[in-house]
């Protein structure tokens, strides 16, 4: 995972998301700075939000930035009728995996110290999943409350131990181990980077959605059962016949995964 590499995959996905349909439109759009982390603030309506949500897009470690999901972040928002704050985190190779869980949770903590009665939803898809999951962890031993979890086809296993190659849904995974070496080093196995090595004990309520063609199914799977055996609530969705990438997707069937993973959301929410 080389410089050049890297260039070429953010080109090709600021192409990507330029050709998305864009969300819908939200009440207020704000670009803001956590301690010199760009971080994108939507709100669903004017006034207090009963849910704010901190989330980290996928990429790779390597790819993504404030527009790349865009139009997921408005029907994020929409969904929960709160506020989203969209986290520009550092990217591999250039940053390595404690500056970007630093900045994601430098963006949580302004999103809490922002709207302190609101259920704080720390979210996060693909690699975004992995830093969402890690950071609700270190929130977890700081004492800062955190509502839920929502984590969408994450990444869990930095090893990729249990990945299934045999499917056609994605991720790279060959990308993916490469990109984990470039961004994670030898931390790629340490508790608090890695979220298949990281304490799970009095972590909040996880809501996981994750497609049945998707190489990382068994990652989410056996993530839902370390949860389950450790007494956290929370749920797995497995999306028929959906493979990676859902939430970006543009075709029935991702827009069906969506509505069916955002739904579920608003469920373990209203609980």
């Amino acid at each position: 995972m080389d410089q050049g590499t890297a260039e070429r995959l953010r080109r090709e996905s600021r192409a990507r998301a330029a050709a998305r349909a864009p969300g819908p439109e939200v009440a207020a759009v704000d670009d803001l700075d956590a301690g010199g982390v760009r971080v994108r603030r939507y709100a669903a309506q004017p006034g207090e939000p009963a849910v704010v949500a901190v989330y980290a897009h996928g990429g790779y470690f390597v790819v993504g930035d404030l527009d790349s999901q865009d139009a997921y972040c408005r029907r994020l928002t929409s969904a929960i009728g709160g506020v989203v704050y969209s986290v520009d985190y550092a990217l591999a190779p250039e940053a390595r995996a404690e500056e970007s869980i630093a900045g994601f949770l430098a963006a949580a903590r302004l999103a809490h110290s922002e709207h302190l009665d609101g259920a704080l939803v720390l979210s996060g898809d693909s690699a975004g999943g992995a830093i969402a999951f890690v950071a609700a962890a270190r929130l977890r031993d700081e004492g800062m409350p955190v509502a839920a979890l929502f984590l969408t086809n994450p990444s869990l296993d930095l090893s990729l131990a249990v990945a299934d190659r045999t499917v056609d849904g994605g991720p790279d995974l060959d990308l993916l181990a490469d990109a984990v070496a470039a961004w994670a080093g030898s931390d790629a196995a340490a508790p608090g980077v890695d979220p298949a090595r990281t304490p799970i004990d009095g972590l909040p309520p996880t809501l996981i959605a994750v497609g049945t063609r998707d190489a990382l199914r068994p990652e989410a799977v056996h993530m839902h059962e370390r949860l389950s055996a450790a007494g956290v609530p929370g749920r797995l969705i497995l999306l028929e016949g959906v493979g990676h990438g859902f939430v970006g997707g543009g075709t029935v069937g991702d827009a069906e995964a969506r509505d069916q993973a955002l739904a579920a959301l608003g469920e373990l929410l209203a609980r």
